[in-house]
């Protein structure tokens, strides 16, 4: 007897799946996917529902809100393929055209063609119902009226299976661009009254906050909602201005210039940027300290009315020239007299929109020559881009001079300073409201 055994002999090595994929030949047939298979289940148009007509116009509504614009020739093609009496419920409405009679009506490759289609089917607008040879082909019972008998091609049934759906999509996204247009409105009326606001501020208040940022800042929250859709940021953008504008009008209020029909919003960088407004209100107080209102006292002392609306500040016809280059063109000497830039005055506001009756009431009340002036500061700011308005500005300014609030002798040191050194464009994260310290050793 022998003490060896025989060894088991090894077991026939069988190759891993993941180590040898499967390949499978071609076979022509169309490979199905979930959307596909969801829209051979759609049951075809019932007997008394929505004509073609209905469906085709509900589809084209939902276009928007489907997002597949580029789908609708296809479908329109498709569609009028089809007859009235395919949609009454008797049979399915299919039409069956070759890829080759597509391309020509729609002008387009093949391969953009079955894009199209693979999108449709895809977006389960259209099924694919093929006969056992992959064609497309129908017949039809004779006469002009012919309902289908057989067919193979393009089942049109989920267009009419989804027509409810279409039209809520339709009526959804309608009422979201209407809600949009309107809130678009409301961000870009907000921008209008803080820029109208940061002017009346420059004009009258320079020293309490960095005016040009206020309306460099709304600008900017306007402007990204100008082509904005989406309601929530709108009214995320409207929440940033509304704020902007409501710390501008605190900065405002104790001088009375809030009080106008043409007030206008403008931007601030984010709410840690703001600073309290109880700070700037209490400067205006102080730099109305010089004896004459006490600051604890305001509400009880007369305002002083300034008998001089420049404030005593010299202004030449060079100076008006230099700042506002709109006269330069009107008047017929590099040295013109002041009758001749007053003359020059009259047609700068025709040029500005200024009417000729708040042109007159600026002369009553500040004088010929001090109109003049006020009219070129509106002038060399309008050129800047800081004036939306020269009509209300100079308006308003008439009402500042009457309750002694207007500083016009600012206004035009300022624009001075600007043609001597062009300043820059403020930084959009700068703080726009000066803290307390700096807005005391302003000026």
């Amino acid at each position: 007897m022998s003490d060896t055994f025989p060894l088991p002999s090894p077991p026939a090595f069988v190759p891993e799946a993941s180590l040898a994929p499967v390949r499978r030949a071609p076979t022509g047939r169309r490979i199905l996917t979930p959307a596909k298979l969801a829209a051979l289940d759609y049951l075809p148009p019932l007997q008394g529902g929505p004509t073609r007509g209905e469906i085709l116009s509900a589809f084209r509504r939902a276009l928007p809100a489907l997002g597949i614009v580029q789908l609708r020739p296809l479908i329109d093609l498709l569609m009028s393929r089809s007859f009235p009496q395919d949609w009454t419920g008797r049979h399915r409405p299919m039409v069956w055209p070759s890829n080759d009679w597509l391309c020509a009506r729609l002008d387009i490759r093949e391969g953009r063609l079955k894009e199209l289609i693979g999108l449709a089917f895809e977006h389960q607008l259209i099924a694919m119902r093929e006969a056992g040879n992959g064609h497309r082909r129908g017949e039809r019972e004779k006469g002009d009226g012919g309902c289908i008998i057989i067919a193979f091609g393009f089942d049109l049934s989920p267009l009419a299976a989804r027509y409810a759906e279409f039209l809520k999509l339709a009526a959804d996204f309608e009422y979201q661009e209407t809600t949009a247009r309107r809130l678009r409105a409301e961000l870009s009326g907000l921008r209008r009254e803080v820029l109208t606001l940061a002017d009346l501020g420059e004009m009258t208040a320079s020293d309490v906050a960095d005016w040009k940022g206020v309306a460099f800042r709304a600008r900017q929250i306007a402007g990204q909602g100008r082509s904005q859709k989406d309601n929530d940021t709108l009214r995320l953008l409207i929440r940033q201005i509304t704020e902007i504008r409501d710390v501008t009008r605190a900065l405002l209020e104790p001088a009375g210039l809030t009080e106008t029909s043409e007030s206008d919003p403008s931007g601030s960088p984010e709410r840690p940027l703001i600073t309290n407004t109880s700070q700037p209100i209490k400067l205006k107080e102080d730099a109305r300290a010089d004896g004459k209102i006490e600051p604890n006292d305001s509400s009880t002392q007369p305002r002083v009315e300034p008998a001089d609306p420049l404030r005593g500040f010299l202004v030449t016809p060079a100076l008006i020239l230099k700042v506002a280059p709109a006269f330069r063109d009107l008047v017929a000497t590099a040295k013109p007299s002041p009758r001749d830039v007053i003359d020059a005055a009259w047609h700068v506001c025709s040029h500005l929109s200024i009417s000729q009756n708040t042109w007159g009431d600026a002369c009553v009340a500040l004088g010929r020559w001090e109109a003049t002036a006020a009219v070129a500061a509106i002038a060399g700011r309008h050129a800047a881009g800081e004036v939306r308005s020269p009509n209300g500005l100079l308006r308003r300014m008439v009402q500042l001079y009457e309750t002694g609030d207007l500083h016009l002798d600012r206004t035009l040191r300022g624009l001075m300073t600007r043609v001597a050194q062009p300043t820059e464009q403020p930084s959009a994260t700068s703080g726009i409201f000066r803290p307390h310290s700096q807005a005391a050793h302003s000026g």
